[in-house]
């Protein structure tokens, strides 16, 4: 029942109906504006998009596409939000990725692609829509529940509040002012960007070592 609340929530948030989820072959992803969305990559954004998949080997964020005719080069979704994921993914060879399909009007697209921006840590976006977010993406992650531990150790430090984390850093033995110092940096490092990777939570996250991660994956799975 509760996993139900939170699937009306978030269909009644996006205000369009997911037809399906799970995991889509990159060959069938059609990109618009593929060549200019290339070209607008920063070599930042290449270096952690390609480090995720590497140490991660899929998408930590869901693309989100919806269907399409099938064009010459027979692709059946069009992607809406994820291009320069898609494109790199392309690039590595990556098979699949973590896909929402939605049934899309074109005048849906835009405040998808706006709000999916939010959920991304992007600037350029109104901040009116980035806690409700935030929210929603956890929100998604529990009704899956099907992510590796990996992928939850990031979505927990990238999303729950801070008194929650605290509670489950305990579980890993980490308490005291070493926790308290850990959450601490975790609220002001993920105001700036979210994590991407566990090597990049544990270099910017004062406190967390190799071996307190090594235990958060252990005692978390």
């Amino acid at each position: 029942m509760q996993e139900k609340t939170a699937q009306e929530k978030i269909i009644h948030y996006l205000r369009v109906k997911p037809s399906t989820h799970g995991e889509v072959e990159t060959v069938l992803l059609a990109i618009p504006n593929k060549e200019k969305v290339k070209s607008e990559i920063s070599q930042e954004e290449r270096k952690l998009i390609e480090e995720t998949f590497k140490e991660q080997g899929t998408n930590l964020i869901p693309i989100i596409v919806r269907r399409i005719e099938p064009d010459e080069e027979d692709h059946e979704y069009e992607v809406v939000y994820g291009q320069k994921w898609c494109i790199i993914a392309d690039e590595l060879r990556i098979d699949r990725l973590w896909t929402w399909v939605f049934d899309l009007k074109d005048s849906d697209v835009p405040l998808i692609q706006e709000k999916m921006a939010a959920l991304a840590g992007s600037q350029n976006v109104p901040n009116i829509y980035r806690k409700d977010i935030q929210r929603l993406e956890t929100a998604i992650q529990r009704i899956e529940n099907k992510l590796p531990t990996k992928l939850d150790v990031l979505y927990a430090f990238n999303y729950i509040e801070t008194s929650e984390l605290l509670e489950k850093l305990a579980f890993a033995n980490i308490k005291g002012k070493t926790a308290q110092k850990i959450v601490n940096s975790v609220k002001e490092e993920r105001q700036k960007r979210y994590f991407q990777s566990l090597n990049e939570l544990e270099k910017r996250v004062i406190g967390l070592g190799s071996t307190s991660i090594f235990n958060i994956l252990d005692s978390w799975g």
